[in-house]
């Protein structure tokens, strides 16, 4: 099984699979990509990263260092020893939502995948799905994939044992979801920000269960697996799934074709099959 790693390059193209899995719901979402309309992706230069003056600060030391700020001392500066406490959004005017580039609502076969490049490399960067939902790691948690395939979520594209990665991020934009973003620097210097878009903007339709299948064997070459890590059920999630895709997923104790094309018919069903 195929799965992303930090310096390759994501292949995600016409006629590729996009599994995206929800450890949360023991289940994943199947997609066949039918077009990236900004084919191969595009790119946005977003120096300083978003925190503000407003952004409340939280610290990794036991208490707050003596003089330490509870926010942001200049857009974009983290200081010693310090993470974001409120939820970051990369704002941008004419978009959808002005307040978070990414949020869209329509239509319902439209998925991002976004790629999120932080300097210094070293900062920690942790999703939040929704905003102010911190990500929680599945490392070894293991399911089986129709009734024999052995699958470790932690080989998915998702986040370290701790829970975060340093310097990047990758999530798939769920329709009308607000995603935000924690920030961490555990160093003793004060750091500017800086960081690198890079997204996809795809129109997606339901796979065959048999694509399905053969993805988790291997036998299927442009797929991406890619983990979406809430640490729990979420209402607005729940409510969005079914909205959108007529289902909260294909569960991993599907065990055939048939119990797979059961859970992938409401899908096909609202943003078509192939």
């Amino acid at each position: 099984m195929k799965a992303y790693r930090l310096g390759e390059s994501l292949e995600i193209e016409p006629g590729s699979l996009l599994i995206v899995e929800l450890p949360a719901y023991g289940t994943f979402l199947p997609f066949k990509v039918i077009d990236v309309t900004n084919m191969p992706y595009d790119e946005v230069d977003y120096s300083p990263l978003p925190i503000t003056t407003s952004t409340s600060l939280g610290y990794f030391t036991p208490t707050v260092p003596p003089g330490a700020p509870l926010a942001a001392p200049q857009t974009g500066v983290l200081p010693p020893m310090s993470y974001t406490a409120s939820p970051v959004m990369f704002p941008l005017q004419n978009s959808f939502d002005p307040s978070d580039m990414f949020y869209f609502e329509s239509p319902n076969n439209k998925l991002m995948v976004v790629e999120l490049f932080v300097q210094p490399k070293f900062l920690r960067v942790m999703p939040e799905i929704p905003a102010g939902n911190i990500v929680a790691s599945y490392e070894n948690t293991i399911f089986n994939i129709g009734g024999s395939i052995q699958v470790n979520v932690g080989n998915f594209t998702g986040f370290a044992s701790t829970g975060f990665k340093r310097g990047y991020s990758l999530v798939v934009q769920l329709p009308k979801v607000h995603y935000g973003y924690l920030f961490g620097n555990d160093t003793s210097l004060t750091v500017y920000t800086s960081g690198k878009i890079r997204y996809y903007d795809l129109r997606v339709a339901a796979p065959t269960p048999n694509e399905v299948l053969d993805a988790f064997k291997g036998k299927v070459k442009e797929v991406e697996f890619i983990s979406l890590p809430m640490p729990t059920v979420q209402t607005i999630i729940t409510n969005v799934l079914n909205t959108y895709y007529g289902t909260t997923g294909v569960p991993f104790s599907a065990v055939n074709q048939e119990q797979i094309a059961k859970f992938i018919k409401p899908l096909a069903d609202k943003i078509g099959g192939v």
